[in-house]
């Protein structure tokens, strides 16, 4: 290799390594700020339906057959055996279909299922709202498992058919906290048209 060839190579080389800097450096952050912003806006996209997500929320991977669930990921837990399983307040959206069934029908088979698989359930209350064109039917929950006093919130919302279930899951000494945030979150839930 000669003289000049090792210097355009030199400072070819030199080109690429500050191309690479400035990206990573300078563009990368401000893609990066970008993605944050998206999220800031506190709103999940989903298939069918777009629900807030609070700030310090966070989408986790769904059980139990639920479309989304976000969690308080950076909820501090004082409660010893909500410690042990590592609990955080949490909420999760179910889609189902009303099949053959009346709303009202289908409100008194979730409210009987939860009095089946919680003989111990205290149903506080049960209300229909409209929000949005929605009429949601809401009915707060105490229930106790594993020596914890649990407080849930279900947002039931049926569109023609179909049926979107949010569950809100907190602490029963977190209600008062969530109470509200809850109440919001299920009246701002919107369901696409397709």
């Amino acid at each position: 290799m000669n003289k000049k060839t090792l210097i355009i190579f030199l400072v070819l080389l030199l080109i690429l390594i500050i191309v690479l800097l400035v990206y990573f450096f300078i563009f990368r952050p401000s893609l990066q700020k970008n993605n944050e912003e998206m999220t800031d806006k506190g709103i999940l996209e989903k298939e069918g339906y777009s629900i807030k997500l609070p700030e310090g929320w966070q989408e986790v991977e769904s059980v139990f057959g639920a479309s989304a669930t976000i969690v308080n990921a950076k909820e501090e837990i004082i409660e010893p055996n909500a410690q042990k399983i590592n609990f955080r307040s949490y909420y999760s959206v179910i889609n189902d279909n009303l099949a053959e069934n009346s709303p009202e029908d289908y409100f008194k088979k979730i409210t009987e299922s939860l009095k089946q698989s919680f003989p111990d359930i205290n149903i506080i209350k049960e209300e229909d709202k409209a929000a949005f064109g929605n009429k949601i039917h809401f009915i707060e929950t105490e229930i106790r498992q594993q020596d914890i006093d649990f407080s849930v919130l279900l947002a039931v919302i049926t569109k023609d058919k179909n049926v979107w279930t949010i569950s809100f899951n907190t602490l029963k000494s977190n209600w008062e906290k969530y109470k509200e945030l809850f109440y919001q979150i299920a009246g701002d839930f919107k369901i696409k048209t397709i």
